[in-house]
């Protein structure tokens, strides 16, 4: 039996309410922020307002909905203080139906009424044994009725399942008048992220120049309640959170995008403990299953930049660190190498910058020309939590006319004395017409112990194993980066 959802819901005739619905008012959300290549683990804290209408003595609200993704431990239900004495007896946390799940179905076992399809003025009563394919009734003599298109099914509202997760709060209130209740509880699958948009305006050296830097906010609820005018604070930080053993199941809802206009109004970023937190100038509108893009993060001009590239060896890659020296003589023939391009840029007061920058996507692009079409994209990257101060160091993608072929010139193992020289030459070569500056990074991984006996040009030790060196290549032209290293064990 397939019954549309309007039809399904048209089926039910509800008998009196068993408890007080609580009418909304208002709600306020701090959003957590993703964790960087989490998407999914942001999440938000919850309160919303609303009030109900209460008798003298003993009284059972319901509050409802409540997101599927709620941590249903953290819910708490809490009253005004000036509305007088109010005594909490038991507050019960009642899950909705699963998603999908077909509420006759859910109906099993619950007494019902059926009036079949055509009525004739008959109506059934008895205990509903089935749902699916057709419609099964027992009465109170043990027969059993089947309906293959039942006209409608009455149901007492009691023996109605929660159609969406809630919670029922048994109390006893002193006087009779209205309740402002609140409600605070944790949730799941709500998060949010920035984004960001550089604008690069090269200066009289190409790879240098100044920029422009846009954010904003990234929004995203996939929970399947709506926040009509929500007080957002927007918390970036690594913080931890106890989850519970089983983790609520978060349905995948359908995500809309919804445009919003700029703003003048800035979140300005407040210190909360070890983290920072954006308060939003206005409510926000939050439906379910939307993506709200806010342009509040600031913009950024005239923020000095230099472009870099990188040439970083492969060879060690893929080799497992190991207790014995790496004597293979390796690739000797020459290979090319990618040089891979960087925007880098410091996050200070001096430089017109100087925030904290929360994680997000920064996409990088340039102007040329003007109208339609003008900006161009250059690659985007992931920023993490960036305190004032740092560096922004961003991946842009890899050169085209920047080109580095890597060769062993030189390789001798002398076993009975633990020792073995290896000589290595980085060629260069660059097709643009400027000069342009490779920094080039060597590995050295096949013994712990190592000296360089000649290199050209100098070069800096990174860290126990890392070497760099400093290139200067000239347009159209070539350069070369050489050393040879000796390894004892």
């Amino acid at each position: 039996m397939k019954l549309a959802a309007a039809t399904l819901w048209a089926m039910f005739l509800l008998f009196a309410t068993a408890a007080r619905s609580a009418e909304g008012q208002g709600a306020a959300l701090t959003v957590y922020a993703a964790a960087a290549g989490d998407p999914e683990s942001g999440f938000a804290w919850v309160e919303e307002q609303r009030s109900i209408e209460v008798a003298a003595g003993y009284n059972r609200v319901l509050w409802e909905p409540l997101p599927r993704a709620v941590e249903p431990n953290s819910v708490r239900l809490a009253v005004a203080k000036e509305a007088g004495a109010v005594r909490s007896l038991a507050q019960t946390f009642l899950p909705g139906m699963g998603e999908g799940q077909p509420l006759l179905a859910a109906l099993v076992g619950k007494p019902v009424r059926v009036e079949p399809r055509p009525a004739r003025g008959r109506l059934f009563e008895g205990t509903l044994v089935q749902a699916v394919p057709q419609l099964a009734l027992r009465d109170a003599r043990g027969q059993v009725h089947m309906f293959p298109d039942p006209g409608y099914v009455q149901v007492e509202a009691d023996s109605v399942p929660v159609l969406r997760n809630a919670v029922a709060w048994e109390i006893e209130a002193e006087r009779a008048g209205v309740l402002p209740l609140v409600v605070r509880y944790e949730t799941s699958a709500v998060s949010w992220s920035a984004e960001y948009t550089v604008t690069l305006v090269p200066g009289p050296k190409e790879n240098q120049g100044r920029l422009e830097l846009a954010g904003a906010v990234l929004l995203e609820n996939r929970t399947d309640v709506s926040w009509s005018e929500a007080r957002l604070q927007l918390v970036a930080g690594e913080v931890h959170r106890a989850l519970p053993r089983t983790r609520p199941r978060v349905a995948v809802w359908p995500r809309e995008m919804v445009a919003m206009s700029k703003t003048d109004d800035e979140a300005k970023p407040q210190p909360v403990g070890e983290y920072y937190e954006y308060t939003l100038p206005r409510p926000v509108a939050l439906p379910a299953g939307a993506r709200v893009r806010l342009d509040v993060l600031g913009v950024f001009r005239d923020v000095p930049y230099e472009e870099e590239f990188l040439c970083r060896s492969l060879v060690a890659d893929g080799i497992v660190a190991r207790s014995t020296p790496v004597t293979e003589r390796g690739p000797g023939a020459g290979q090319i190498q990618p040089v891979e391009i960087f925007l880098r840029f410091q996050n200070k007061k001096e430089q017109n910058l100087g925030i904290p920058l929360p994680a997000g996507v920064v996409r990088v692009g340039q102007t040329r020309g003007e109208g339609l079409g003008a900006w161009r994209f250059l690659g985007s990257s992931e920023l993490p939590h960036t305190a004032a101060g740092e560096d922004v160091v961003l991946a842009l993608g890899t050169a085209f006319d920047v080109v580095a072929e890597r060769r062993q010139t030189d390789f001798l193992v002398q076993s009975e004395q633990r020792r073995m020289e290896e000589a290595v030459a980085i060629e260069l070569r660059n097709h643009k017409e400027r000069p342009v500056r490779v920094r080039v990074l060597e590995t050295l991984y096949r013994a712990q112990q190592w000296e360089i006996v000649e290199s050209a040009p100098k070069f800096t030790k990174k860290d126990a194993r890392t070497l760099e060196f400093l290139a200067e290549v000239p347009a159209k032209g070539r350069a070369s980066v050489s050393y040879r290293a000796r390894y004892t064990w």
